[in-house]
């Protein structure tokens, strides 16, 4: 059984980039120009937040319509 947790936090800003695609090698290629973008804004920095999120099931969903979000916030 997984041990699941509910945190609040403070209400913050949120970067993404968004691939639209089938998920894997341009789900990274998002993240990194994500980070890419982040580090030459001066924000990519100790309270940085990386998360990404797979919008699709790609089991019921087209590999050209999954959807996969690079995100990243500052707390």
């Amino acid at each position: 059984m997984m041990n699941i947790q509910l945190e609040s936090i403070p209400a913050t800003r949120i970067a993404y980039v968004r691939q639209t695609g089938p998920y894997g090698p341009a789900n990274v290629q998002a993240m990194e120009q994500l980070k890419g973008w982040a580090r030459e804004q001066g924000l990519l920095q100790g309270s940085a937040v990386l998360f990404g999120f797979p919008q699709d099931n790609p089991e019921t969903t087209l590999p050209a319509e999954c959807r996969y979000d690079a995100c990243m916030a500052s707390l």
